[in-house]
């Protein structure tokens, strides 16, 4: 390390210590220059797995120098992870005892929840000025499972499960109730791409997407208004696309789900082509993964968006 300057070397860390954490962990057991070098960058990207893991990290950083807490990219799942990641190898037990295992882990991540719920809140507290994109694989029922701390640099949210909040990017899969996007909405001013994946069995959809398309048009119209009056040459951001993805029709059950299923689609179809102002876009379908082929997609996503990528806004960011 001697032979290269300690800047060069902050900015291999920089671009090597987006992986979730991983080469942030490495990097500090290397050697005590690296552990000094690394430290600025060493947890810009964290990625946690159930309540252990959010224990550990919390107590951390609350350990760790204010100036040293620089979380920029977080994801947090409510989950363990799969043996496969936790012990670096394979199961190698048949699929159903995966699926045993799987939803062992579920179980225990609801019978803890609310101890989860207080740690998001400390992990939250701890990264809050720093922090710039969040993803949440959540496992409760409430309409806004994120805790009152301000997150002012957050840019982009994603929230699987049930479904607050500052940014620009808005994704939110699984459940949701008729009353908590509008208001999501109202409390993200700078709000320019809602995403909406999965939600197609909410039948309040489509009545959804009309209010939401008012409001965004509105909000537009009054930063239009606003700009052309003001001699500031700031860029006012204004809402762009509301991009709905469905799930395909399910291969099972009575007649009445593949039914309903067809008429949620007609009225969603419907809604879209009621869109005078040309935000909403409706995507192909797309399976429904849960438990840990959720998480893994969920983490995939994140990572994609951390490099620059599109992660869940392929083709239409």
């Amino acid at each position: 390390m001697e032979q290269c300057p300690p800047e060069i070397w902050l900015r291999i860390f920089n671009q090597a210590c987006i992986d979730g954490g991983r080469t942030g962990a490495s990097l500090s057991s290397v050697s005590r220059d690296f552990n000094r070098v690394s430290a600025e960058v060493r947890y810009q990207s964290v990625a946690l797995h159930g309540l252990s893991r959010m224990r550990a990290f919390a107590a951390t950083l609350e350990s760790t120098p204010h100036a040293l807490r620089r979380v920029r990219h977080l994801y947090i799942s409510y989950r363990d992870p799969p043996p496969i990641e936790a012990e670096g190898k394979g199961i190698g037990s048949p699929q159903s005892l995966q699926l045993q295992e799987s939803q062992r882990r579920t179980d225990e991540a609801w019978q803890c929840v609310d101890g989860i719920n207080e740690l998001l809140t400390r992990v939250l507290t701890v990264v809050s000025e720093t922090l710039k994109t969040l993803t949440l694989v959540v496992i409760d029922c409430r309409s806004f499972p994120l805790s009152p701390v301000p997150l002012p640099n957050l840019v982009e949210l994603t929230l699987y499960g049930a479904h607050d909040v500052y940014f620009w990017e808005l994704h939110l899969e699984g459940y949701v109730c008729q009353e908590s996007v509008p208001t999501m909405v109202d409390l993200t001013p700078n709000l320019t791409h809602l995403r909406l994946s999965k939600l197609e069995q909410a039948f309040f959809l489509p009545s959804i997407i009309q209010t939401v398309v008012a409001k965004l048009h509105a909000r537009k119209m009054t930063q239009s208004c606003h700009a052309s009056m003001s001699s500031s040459s700031t860029t006012t951001l204004v809402p762009q696309q509301i991009l709905i993805q469905p799930r395909p029709p399910l291969r099972w059950g009575c007649g009445n789900a593949a039914g309903r299923h067809g008429r949620v689609m007609a009225e969603l179809m419907t809604a879209v082509r009621n869109d005078t102002h040309r935000m909403t876009v409706l995507l192909d379908s797309q399976p429904d993964p849960c438990g840990d082929e959720l998480d893994q997609d969920a983490k995939d996503f994140w990572l994609d968006r951390i490099i620059g990528g599109p992660g869940c806004w392929v083709g239409h960011h």
